[in-house]
């Protein structure tokens, strides 16, 4: 597996991941309020479906998708190998949860990894990867109350296109970036 990196993450593979840590944090309903459903790893076990849901999307992704450079990834600190958080760069599923063609850059964090920028820079990563992989658009939804991911969202330098219904079956606020627009603020700054 190719190994991704930023100055301060590791993305790694689920099969280094426990259910333990995992639980740490999508068994926090603080963590997972404003994503999905809402709903939180009431357990060990439910972290440990989680992992393995998210091993196969993973395998499915990289089995399907051949050189798109799609993923969701565990994220730790190099510093210390702490699992940090999940982030993603896949398709986004319509309403019936069938994939389009539009690209999803996502990001869950632990609650103690919160504020420290650590989203962004694996979200800029993430970003570079898709347009070097020839994605033209990159996209981030989340819900209208999720305002911490929409500044994320602001500072990768996405532009808010406004509420849809069109992804995941509920209605998000929708964020964008394109490449060619992000290679034109890159020679202007």
């Amino acid at each position: 597996m190719e190994t991704l990196r930023t100055d301060r993450l590791i993305f790694t593979s689920w099969e280094a991941v426990s259910a333990n840590e995992l639980f740490e944090i999508y068994g926090d309903p603080e963590v997972t309020r404003l994503l999905g459903d809402g709903a939180f790893d009431a357990s060990i076990d439910e972290s440990e479906n989680r992992r393995v849901g998210y091993a196969q999307q993973m395998h499915n992704l990289t089995a399907t998708q051949t050189g798109q450079g799609f993923g969701i990834w565990p994220v730790r600190l190099a510093s210390n190998n702490q699992l940090v958080g999940t982030m993603m760069l896949k398709p986004l599923p319509d309403g019936d949860g069938l994939l389009t063609n539009d690209i999803e850059v996502g990001w869950h964090l632990r609650r103690s990894s919160w504020g420290q920028g650590l989203a962004t820079e694996a979200g800029q990563l993430l970003i570079q990867r898709a347009f070097d992989h020839g994605i033209e658009t990159v996209y981030a939804v989340m819900y209208k109350e999720n305002t911490a991911s929409q500044k994320v969202a602001r500072r990768l330098g996405m532009t808010h296109v406004g509420s849809t219904a069109a992804y995941y079956g509920t209605r998000v606020e929708l964020f964008k970036i394109d490449a060619t627009t992000s290679n034109n603020e890159k020679r202007t700054s």
